[in-house]
């Protein structure tokens, strides 16, 4: 199976596997339904499987959230996606010019932008959001005709902290080659 980039993860941060769980108020994670990795009879995971409602409420959230986000950061949204890539760079550089001290978490923040990632990148080729097991737990990722798959969530979690510029467009230019055939 083909798999989405992996980017240099030379950080002493462990990286977020991909979980698009908003986190609760009280600093846990909010219960949005999430099941265990589902497993066949003779132990081995499952196929992708279709998101269900909580799954599919979460990634909204996250995307309702990355909409404020750029309102926060004053970039602009007219409701067009095209440039969806550009508004996330912008609010990643909004969070790293804040002083550290006043900056949201950072997992806060690329959640949404890697909601909004992958919501272009399944608007701009045939992609689809599906529940897979990455490294023994079941997260969301994008997948696509011919075994791709992308793991957008840990993908950009990966390079977030370090990426003061954004990381948005330059991902998009790293996986495109590998999706523009199924370019819709």
């Amino acid at each position: 199976m083909q798999q989405g980039p992996r980017p240099n993860r030379e950080s002493n941060r462990e990286p977020n596997r991909g979980n698009p769980r908003p986190p609760s108020r009280d600093g846990g994670r909010k219960d949005t339904g999430w099941k265990p990795v589902p497993r066949s009879k003779d132990g081995k995971p499952m196929p992708p499987r279709q998101l269900s409602r909580d799954e599919e409420g979460a990634i909204n959230e996250l995307l309702a959230r990355f909409v404020e986000l750029c309102s926060q950061a004053g970039a602009a949204t007219d409701g067009e996606t095209e440039d969806t890539p550009q508004l996330a760079d912008a609010v990643a550089r909004w969070w790293h010019a804040l002083p550290p001290r006043k900056r949201p978490a950072a997992y806060d923040i690329l959640m949404p932008i890697a909601a909004a990632i992958g919501d272009w990148l399944q608007d701009a080729a045939r992609l689809e959001w599906r529940m897979v097991e990455i490294d023994g737990a079941t997260a969301a990722c994008l997948t696509g005709a011919g075994g791709i798959r992308l793991d957008v969530f840990d993908d950009i979690s990966a390079t977030f902290e370090d990426s003061p510029d954004g990381c948005a467009e330059e991902y998009i230019q790293l996986v495109w080659p590998k999706v523009e055939h199924l370019k819709r």
